[in-house]
């Protein structure tokens, strides 16, 4: 009888494991891999890169930025690329950091994505274009655009691209945190004698930057092959896709 129990006791526990699990294996079920394509023209490196499907059917991205610098970075713009199983593009996202980096640090971000993926799509991150100290680098789109699509992790091409901005979650780099939103760093309310603070400055410029994103798609997905195009210029924030082949 005692050992009756003790077997209970055990599948118990593992169903009770398995129940606590589950939301994890939601938010992982049907997200590729993600490759990044490095610019050593851009001392910033993507790591820890990992796509999550959440409970609602949505993606989103976690992923850190290093300064490899020697000074502060203030801003920094970022681009997701897919490609199906087939090779051909599907649509692709761009949108921008707007916050300081300093020199030789880290910081984690969650970046909710406005497409869908399925599991064997080929898809690639990398970092378009960043304000370093004085210096805007920028990288080059039709550069980034080959590497995604031949699946290689680097390209050396380097020349101007348009600045692309909008303001994901933000939580600090600090060792052993994981992804727990717990590590979410509030701003403390504002005092209510104090003056209210200065207005933000824009995100981009609206117009260059719809009309870059517009560029970006045709560059990724080919001429006449661009399905939509939407582009956000108050929070700059764009995505597009690609038509199929029966499109």
């Amino acid at each position: 009888m005692m050992k009756i129990l003790s077997n209970s006791f055990a599948v118990l526990s593992l169903v009770g494991c398995l129940i606590m699990g589950a939301s994890t294996l939601m938010a992982q079920t049907g997200a590729p891999p993600v490759n990044v394509i490095s610019i050593p023209n851009i001392p910033l490196s993507i790591t820890s890169v990992e796509m999550q499907q959440l409970d609602d059917g949505s993606f989103a991205l976690t992923y850190s930025i290093a300064n490899d610098a020697p000074v502060a970075a203030s801003e920094f713009a970022l681009t997701l690329i897919t490609h199906n199983a087939d090779g051909l593009p599907v649509g692709g996202q761009s949108w921008s950091v707007h916050r300081p980096l300093d020199p030789g640090s880290t910081m984690v971000l969650f970046t909710t994505l406005t497409g869908t993926f399925q599991p064997d799509d080929r898809v690639s991150i990398s970092t378009l274009n960043a304000h370093i100290g004085d210096t805007q680098l920028d990288s080059d789109i039709p550069g980034i655009a080959l590497a995604a699509e031949s699946g290689s992790n680097q390209t050396i091409e380097l020349a101007q691209s348009s600045w692309l901005s909008a303001d994901p979650l933000w939580f600090p780099a600090t060792p052993n945190a994981g992804c727990s939103t717990n590590t979410t760093v509030l701003s403390p309310p504002p005092d209510a004698t104090s003056d209210p603070p200065p207005p933000a400055p824009p995100a981009c410029d609206p117009i260059p930057f719809c009309e870059k994103c517009t560029t970006t798609a045709v560059t990724v997905c080919g001429s006449g092959r661009v399905l939509s195009v939407s582009c956000d210029g108050l929070k700059c924030i764009c995505s597009y896709t690609c038509k199929t082949a029966n499109q």
